[in-house]
């Protein structure tokens, strides 16, 4: 009697239905910034720099010159493939062998389960292979501190120092992306902090992205809709990638209050030269928010060496002036980058003619800044930081120029959240015609960047 029992429990353990493990996705396609290649803005994170024309974004994120690094190619990206739902069910399920050790199949035993073994779990392979094709992410950037201001008026002005003291939010940024495979991609970006600041009538409230990608070829990609114009390494570089509060007095003046560079509405094309290791921009754009006329922008970059990166830009404009008339003017740009280990410096010249000023002067401005980046435990950063930056109004008059001076020592953790302790100086020369004014700036921002 005992024996049968025991017998008859053998027979279940070996014969009962086998249980299949669920099929294991095969990790989906992912393709960093570096990797996809990326517009001239791209909202990047600091993790990375982009290829193009700055580092997407320098992904970038973001200063190009992982070109020769890329996984780019006019070919899809290689995924592993899901294994057959054949593999999958053998895996778990023991052999007909196996169970014909233990006893054979009596059909009047009840010990026996004699069940069909469940089906295996199917895979639509057409629908995973889509999924792994599209692909979405959202992202976001918030800067904000407070800050000191003491201004000193030249005596000229007859205005009396002070100090003035407050909050401020710089950024508070949604960042939404798309891509279907590598050949189209959908970006757009939104500025929340701009429900705190005065209306800009050269800019787009709230919207700071929105465009289409379309890639034909390595060398041959187009952009459509809003987005910033290929001019300028300073201007490309992300606010997550920049050390500092701010891209300057000739940014402002030049690249922004003239429409020089900054957002607007138009296509572009752009690609690699591999062999050349040349990335190109050719652009044509509204010269301005609600103005007529037209932009033609073109940028040329060169990365012969991982750790050096060359770049010019020039443009032609044609926009109406204060006085309602139609005048053609243009600008110019070059700059460089170079990094080795943890030392980066950046270097900008750019010119532009004053459009709205009569007989279109030219304006001026020279940066560069240095950074160091210092490994500390709990993978912290120490990043020391200097800037030095001249800027001309109109290089044809005197006295209307200033330097401008930034420090500080900046502590980045994990890449993505930044504690930025930072003394900015404008030093205004003459008071005649000249747009900056003399003031200390001392101010902490902290970034985070998810």
């Amino acid at each position: 009697m005992i024996s049968t029992t025991i017998a008859g429990l053998l027979l279940a353990l070996g014969s009962g239905p086998a249980t299949t493990p669920d099929p294991v996705e095969a990790p989906a396609s992912s393709r960093s910034e570096a990797e996809e290649g990326s517009p001239p803005d791209e909202d990047r994170s600091s993790t990375e720099e982009a290829p193009s024309p700055t580092e997407e974004p320098e992904p970038t994120t973001s200063d190009p010159s992982t070109a020769e690094t890329s996984g780019d190619s006019p070919t899809e990206p290689s995924t592993p493939e899901t294994p057959p739902p054949e593999s999958l069910a053998g895996a778990g399920e023991p052999s007909s062998e196996l169970a014909s050790d233990h006893a054979p199949s009596d059909p009047a035993d009840p010990a026996q389960d004699h069940s069909s073994p469940a089906p295996p779990p199917q895979v639509d392979e057409a629908k995973d292979a889509k999924e792994k094709k599209l692909q979405w992410s959202l992202g976001a950037r918030l800067m904000t501190g407070w800050e000191a201001k003491y201004r000193r008026p030249l005596p000229e002005t007859g205005e009396a120092p002070g100090w003035e003291h407050e909050f401020f939010l710089q950024q508070a940024r949604v960042k939404f992306r798309i891509d279907y495979t590598k050949r189209f991609a959908i970006r757009a970006s939104v500025e929340l902090a701009d429900a705190l600041k005065s209306p800009d009538f050269d800019r787009v409230s709230y919207l700071r992205n929105g465009y289409a990608r379309i890639r034909f070829h390595d060398a041959a990609r187009l952009h459509l809709g809003y987005f910033k114009r290929p001019f300028s390494r300073l201007e490309l570089r992300s606010p997550g990638d920049l050390p500092f509060r701010g891209r300057g007095l000739a940014n402002g003046r030049i690249i922004e209050d003239r429409n020089y560079g900054d957002r607007s509405v138009g296509a572009m094309l752009w690609g690699r030269i591999r062999p050349a290791r040349l990335t190109y921009y050719l652009g044509t754009f509204a010269p301005a928010l609600r103005t007529q006329g037209v932009d033609l922008i073109g940028r040329v970059q060169a990365d012969p060496w991982k750790w050096i990166s060359l770049g010019a830009s020039g443009g032609f404009k044609r926009v109406v002036n204060g006085i309602g008339e139609s005048v053609n003017v243009g600008s110019a740009n070059a700059d460089f980058r170079v990094k080795i280990a943890g030392l980066y410096l950046l270097g900008d010249l750019v010119l532009g003619q004053d459009y709205l000023v009569p007989d279109e002067p030219w304006s001026l401005g020279l940066v560069g800044y240095a950074l160091y980046d210092v490994d500390l435990p709990k993978k912290l950063v120490l990043q020391p930081m200097a800037l030095v930056e001249w800027a001309d109004a109109n290089i044809e008059v005197s006295q209307n120029d200033a330097i401008r001076s930034v420090f500080g020592v900046n502590l980045v953790w994990r890449k993505r959240f930044r504690v930025m302790p930072q003394v900015e100086l404008v030093r205004p020369r003459g008071v005649i015609d000249n747009p900056w004014t003399n003031k200390d700036t001392y101010y902490v921002m902290l970034s985070l960047e998810i």
